[in-house]
């Protein structure tokens, strides 16, 4: 959260953006298509592993109880 709001002051400071703070010309499409995709295909190969590690019973009851939570399939009150 911290490395959030300082990216924030320094963006307000130098009035570049982020990416553009390290060098980076934005709005740049070949980068924003870059971080997208490693970030799908970050999302979707955790994806698989839950699903795998579900369907073979690799999970234990804490992970089956904190997929359940996170989903909001399980109330805890």
């Amino acid at each position: 959260m911290m490395g959030f709001v300082t990216s924030i002051v320094e963006e307000a400071i130098t009035k570049k953006g982020t990416l553009g703070q390290i060098g980076f010309i934005t709005p740049s499409p070949p980068l924003f298509i870059t971080i997208s995709g490693a970030a799908t295909v970050g999302t979707f190969v955790a994806l698989a592993v839950t699903f795998y590690n579900a369907n073979t019973g690799k999970m234990t009851a804490r992970q089956v109880t904190r997929l359940l939570l996170a989903v909001m399939l399980l109330n805890i009150t």
